[in-house]
């Protein structure tokens, strides 16, 4: 078997170890925040050789985190924390927080406040937290003061309109800060030039059409939109800003939803999973349908959707899913087993199904078939997820990509449009859980 270079791997890295330690953290800290993770992961796999400890032991946990290896990640801010490190202590509140255990993950991002090196970081988890169950002035409250925490200009400007953006929805007992009301409604899909789906809504008395992506952390307008509506722009309108709109989608409305101002093209905005997973919703692409619901906080996934495909014909199976935030942004990881082990999965509704070189070492780390898997430019992997498996192609790329700037998370492997389009999804967001239709019983 032919072994993949990853972010394990020796090739080029090696120039780094010799360097001074305060050097080599500041290059991985430079790369994380380019969205160069494997780069980073490579050089902090270095580190942690040459000098391990609970230093080494924190940068690796930052790469493994922000390359997709979540279990790894935290068994390294374990270590790191069990030597009185603040971030292995944030680290494992991130952890907690994936896992849904909020008050543990609020406790430990509060010990890392108390430090200089994790201050602004915790500070955004804190405001996460805040924001998942319906503070949205603590939210605020912790975004402005991560701000002012922040070393970074251009971050410590986007942390302060977050901030503003956040503390003007109203604050509520419990829940998702975003409130919807009224009832189910069914919207027709467009589609674009590319395949993405298109919903069309209204902000305010304005006719939009916003493109759908389950892998975005943060919805998205367009300055010109919010210049034509009205709506009070807090930091820079062109790039970076926020703006707070009320948003309806059939039936179904809030009348407070915070936006990030970003150019997009083709369509008004973009409605990432930070909105989506505040909503119910059964998404068909086959069909070219979403249903949306608001949450019913108390009742079961079961008694709440409106079955836009019959359970007797149609069995559900929930996915394991991990729900990851950061400030006001909320990404959706999936757990798929590729060939022999699990990867961190996102879901793509209209490119290719992809893998980054890391994630496919992984993938077939026990698979003894003889492969030149560097040579291929795609590689069909059978995929596991809820109980049932499909083979599916999926295009080798070097690393996936990294958002500059970010904190998300990049996956190790996209399940892209030939999944999205043969499986029906549902979300509930009482459960905070995914779930799909068998693919087969849909292709009957």
């Amino acid at each position: 078997m032919v072994l993949v270079i990853g972010a394990w791997g020796c090739g080029g890295f090696g120039q780094g170890v010799s360097r001074p330690v305060d050097l080599v953290q500041s290059e991985i800290d430079a790369l994380l925040d380019a969205g160069e993770i494997t780069i980073a992961l490579s050089v902090a796999a270095a580190y942690e050789r040459r000098a391990p400890g609970p230093e080494s032991w924190d940068w690796l946990g930052r790469a493994l985190w922000r390359s997709g290896e979540l279990l790894e990640a935290e068994s390294f801010h374990r270590r790191a924390a069990e030597s009185g490190t603040s971030e292995g202590t944030l680290g494992l509140a991130r952890a907690a927080a994936a896992l849904g255990r909020l008050d543990e993950a609020r406790s430990l991002a509060e010990q890392s406040v108390m430090a200089e090196l994790t201050r602004a970081r915790a500070l955004r988890l804190l405001a996460a937290l805040a924001w998942r169950q319906g503070d949205s002035l603590t939210a605020g409250h912790h975004l402005s003061a991560a701000a002012e925490a922040s070393a970074d200009a251009e971050a410590s400007a986007r942390l302060a309109s977050a901030s503003a953006a956040a503390s003007t929805v109203p604050s509520r007992s419990n829940g998702p800060a975003i409130s919807w009301r009224g009832s189910a409604a069914t919207l027709p899909l467009e589609r674009d030039s590319e395949g993405a789906p298109i919903v069309v809504a209204r902000i305010g008395g304005t006719t939009v059409r916003l493109r759908l992506s389950l892998r975005s952390p943060r919805s998205t307008l367009s300055s010109k939109l919010v210049g034509g509506v009205g709506l009070v722009v807090y930091g820079d309108p062109e790039d970076g800003g926020h703006a707070v709109a009320p948003l309806a989608l059939g039936g179904v409305a809030s009348p407070a939803v915070p936006f990030r101002l970003q150019p997009v093209q083709d369509v008004d905005g973009e409605l990432g999973f930070d909105v989506l997973s505040t909503l119910g919703w059964e998404l068909s692409l086959r069909d070219a349908r979403l249903v949306v619901r608001p949450p019913r906080p108390g009742r079961s996934a079961a008694t709440g959707l409106p079955q836009l495909l019959d359970p007797e014909v149609f069995p559900t199976h929930w996915i394991n899913a991990r729900v990851l935030v950061d400030g006001l942004e909320a990404q959706l990881l999936l757990l798929p087993r590729l060939s022999t082990v699990s990867v961190t999965a996102g879901i793509d509704l209209w490119g290719p199904s992809r893998i980054s070189h890391r994630g496919l070492s992984q993938a077939i780390v026990h698979d003894e078939a003889p492969r030149d898997l560097l040579a291929q430019e795609t590689i069909v992997l059978a995929t596991r997820l809820g109980g049932f498996s499909a083979d599916y192609a999926y295009r080798l790329e070097s690393q996936l990509d990294g958002r500059s700037g970010s904190r998300s998370v990049t996956p190790q492997a996209v399940l892209g449009a030939d999944f999205a389009n043969s499986w029906g999804l549902r979300w509930s967001p009482e459960l905070e859980q995914l779930s799909f239709v068998d693919p087969e019983v849909l292709t009957r």
